[in-house]
């Protein structure tokens, strides 16, 4: 006696198929969120915690402040605006309490110490002696970083916003030379943030690979730039930073900059290095436009 087999059908094949495809999309949608979750978390306590040792070496300078007044000083506490180099604010006083057990170490408990904010960077200098020698250069700290009136985490929602919404806000900006092609789409401004929307579309069928991308504020009449003559400018955070745009290919970047105006005789310029290459692109950015960014 001969026993049939039945099998599965077509039809439940592909059900229980399609049945796993759901389940297995649901959980990496689950496990995307819980790794992007812990990221933020991770993120999150990164910044706590170097915001608890920021706080804590600030609270053990000022409670060890002496009233004792530096060379050349007619005050023991000095504080002033743009002073120290700083872009803001800039402070310098002494303190004692300076670990040195057993006098093992050259050097007294007092140190000169100086609170200065640089280019969104709080920063702590020291002098190993109490009254440094003229040119003696600091030990300079840096406590915090990206401190300024934007938060980090709303800049990076602006350049993602900026990304997504891909608008051409901004035309004539651009430069092509080798089947390179540099173009500004957008220049935007929120909270004395300056974005820049750029795009670089390779028409060759070689590889461009980026080596390096910098702003600088630069004379507009000299042909000829030396470093004398050129001021870099910080990129603050970036959106979409491809290091290699493929032949026939385009990618956007979005870059976030400290706020910026510059007179009539100078220009912002956009410098892309090719890495192992010479196809190098420089855009132009006139003050005009910069002056006239779009609000966010």
């Amino acid at each position: 006696m001969i026993t049939k087999m039945r099998g599965f059908t077509l039809i439940e094949t592909l059900l229980a198929l399609a049945i796993l495809a759901v389940l297995s999309a649901a959980a990496v949608m689950v496990l995307q969120n819980v790794i992007r979750a812990d990221g933020l978390t991770r993120e999150k306590t990164q910044q706590i915690a170097t915001l608890q040792r920021a706080f804590r070496q600030i609270a053990d300078d000022v409670t060890h402040i002496i009233p004792r007044r530096a060379r050349n000083s007619d005050t023991f506490f000095f504080a002033g605006r743009f002073q120290l180099q700083s872009d803001d604010w800039g402070l310098a006083f002494s303190r004692s309490g300076w670990p040195n057990p057993l006098g093992i170490l050259p050097r007294s408990e007092i140190q000169n110490v100086s609170y200065r904010l640089r280019q969104q960077q709080l920063e702590r200098l020291s002098f190993d002696q109490q009254d440094p020698l003229t040119g003696s250069q600091p030990t300079v700290r840096v406590l915090l970083r990206e401190v300024g009136r934007e938060k980090p985490a709303t800049v990076k929602r602006m350049l993602s916003d900026i990304y997504r919404q891909n608008r051409t806000d901004v035309k004539g900006i651009r430069t092509k030379k080798y089947g390179i092609e540099v173009e500004v789409l957008g220049i935007y401004v929120f909270n004395d943030v300056i974005y820049m929307h750029t795009c670089i579309s390779n028409d060759t069928n070689i590889s461009f690979e980026v080596d390096a991308r910098r702003f600088i504020v630069a004379d507009r009449k000299l042909t000829k730039r030396t470093a004398q003559q050129q001021t870099p400018l910080e990129i603050l955070r970036v959106c979409n930073d491809p290091a290699v745009v493929r032949g026939h290919q385009r990618q956007r970047t979005v870059f976030a900059l400290p706020k910026l105006t510059i007179s009539d005789d100078k220009v912002l310029l956009l410098e892309i290095i090719e890495k192992n290459g010479a196809r190098h692109q420089t855009v132009e950015i006139p003050a005009k436009e910069l002056l006239e960014a779009k609000l966010l």
